[in-house]
């Protein structure tokens, strides 16, 4: 399931954490709905969560201090598995009832749900696919030592990333209940980017990735986004048609 969420903003300044406040204003819309019932099933523990979203601007200009746009406008586009469970449904009609509804962000600007488009569903037809990180997105890396409680991350211009990327990959597959787990990657084209996120300089990756293996892995994959933070703003991945 493919969504995006259009919003009018009260001026062109937005604080350079932006994913931050788009979090909250998830958590906030599944808090109103049927008196907050769904949140636990997205927020509990360490629970799988079923979508992804990138944020695309007009013509961005970042500081240290803010995201500068041209126009006070924001797109949110989201990807959500629908599972038996309808989860990815129940998350887009929690987003709905915030149309129209004027949301606070930080540097005294506002954001107010105008619109919602569902987006065509990208099909994988075949045991490898050619993907690109969407506009907005990037792909982040991670291997958390539950011994020392620290996190390692990787990008394209380490040794390790491909390596580390589809042990991440594997693993996610695992959690969501897949039997066959394997999946191969290849760098087509990527680039390195340092981000703001929740007081951390994160390396994400950006570019082109083919990814192989079963094809109903590769559909979940495209569906919920790949690697780490996922929910949080990272990982969302487009179909490249060719």
């Amino acid at each position: 399931m493919r969504f995006s969420l259009y919003f009018t903003l009260a001026h062109n300044r937005l604080p350079t954490e932006l994913r931050r406040s788009i979090i909250s204003f998830i958590k906030n819309a599944l808090t109103e709905a049927n008196d907050g019932r769904y949140f636990t099933s997205f927020f509990q523990n360490t629970i799988n969560k079923c979508y992804t979203f990138s944020v695309v601007l007009d013509k961005p200009v970042f500081s240290s201090e803010c995201i500068t746009i041209e126009k006070p406008r924001m797109k949110v586009s989201f990807s959500a598995t629908d599972e038996s469970n309808g989860l990815g449904r129940i998350f887009l009609n929690c987003l709905i009832k915030q149309k129209h509804k004027t949301y606070p962000l930080a540097l005294q600007n506002q954001m107010t749900l105008d619109r919602i488009q569902l987006e065509r569903e990208q099909k994988i037809v075949s045991d490898q696919v050619l993907v690109r990180t969407s506009p907005g997105g990037g792909l982040v890396v991670r291997n958390h030592d539950r011994d020392t409680n620290k996190d390692s991350y990787y990008c394209c211009d380490d040794a390790d990333f491909v390596t580390e990327l589809e042990r991440s990959l594997s693993d996610q597959l695992d959690r969501a209940g897949f039997k066959e787990t394997a999946i191969t990657v290849t760098v087509a084209e990527a680039k390195k980017v340092i981000v703001s996120h929740f007081g951390l300089k994160l390396p994400i990756t950006v570019g082109y990735f083919i990814l192989s293996g079963n094809r109903f892995t590769l559909q979940y994959l495209l569906d919920a986004g790949i690697g780490s933070r996922r929910s949080q703003g990272f990982g969302k991945i487009d179909k490249v048609q060719v």
